[in-house]
């Protein structure tokens, strides 16, 4: 989408020659919200002039993707929670090429574990952090107003959240001056938000609505339904 889209932004030119070491276990996260996610992920990057680098540095990157089951556990599909943490940070003078970000809705389309009130650009840093939940009520709500038959269909009410910041190096703040219009995307503060949630509409359909409570506003969107 061209009016969407933004043009790549510069790079800090140089040799990059770094080692990287990756560790993952788990299931579900690639899913896009549809069934339980509990995963891990660990990743460590270093660049150093004894490899052939004109930088030195050592950044690390976590995520995680974890299920809790809380209310009316003793139901065939209870209630449950689910969480996402994503984390990253360096030492040394890192360039921006090999900054870290925080995903953001496309368009409409915001599945768990991005901002679902930023669309397309991602927030990016050399350090970063976020956390999203979402609370799964199933059709407890629905029943509890009289709508009996919404556990028939599968309906269920989901409340949600996300929150997250970025950070630059003074360095990257200095280089970051000097580009044209606004090429990179910081959050610049806090981003907050939260949101509700009517999930398996025809058992396919997702419907979001958001509020970002640190620049208010509501950000309707869809995304495939909760399934487990």
């Amino acid at each position: 989408n061209q009016r969407n889209s933004r043009i790549n932004p510069p790079i800090e030119e140089g040799r990059l020659a770094s080692v990287h070491f990756e560790i993952e276990g788990g299931s579900g996260k690639d899913a896009l919200g549809v069934v339980e996610a509990n995963n891990l992920f660990l990743g460590i990057e270093s660049s150093h002039h004894a490899l052939g680098s004109d930088w030195n540095f050592a950044r690390v990157e976590f995520e995680m993707y974890q299920r809790f089951k809380t209310f009316y556990k003793r139901r065939l599909i209870p209630n449950v929670l689910d969480v996402k943490i994503n984390a990253g940070s360096f030492v040394g003078e890192m360039p921006i090429q090999r900054n870290g970000s925080l995903d953001a809705a496309l368009g409409l389309y915001g599945p768990f574990g991005v901002f679902k009130t930023k669309t397309f650009t991602p927030y990016e840093g050399a350090s970063y952090t976020s956390l999203y939940a979402e609370h799964n009520f199933r059709s407890i709500p629905l029943e509890a107003i009289g709508w009996n038959g919404a556990g028939k269909k599968g309906l269920s009410i989901i409340a949600f959240g996300g929150v997250g910041k970025t950070w630059e190096s003074t360095k990257q703040q200095a280089f970051i001056q000097e580009l044209p219009g606004h090429l990179l995307s910081p959050t610049n503060g806090l981003h907050s938000e939260i949101g509700v949630s009517l999930s398996n509409i025809f058992s396919l359909i997702r419907f979001d609505l958001a509020y970002r409570l640190d620049t208010a506003g509501f950000y309707p969107g869809i995304s495939l339904s909760r399934i487990f």
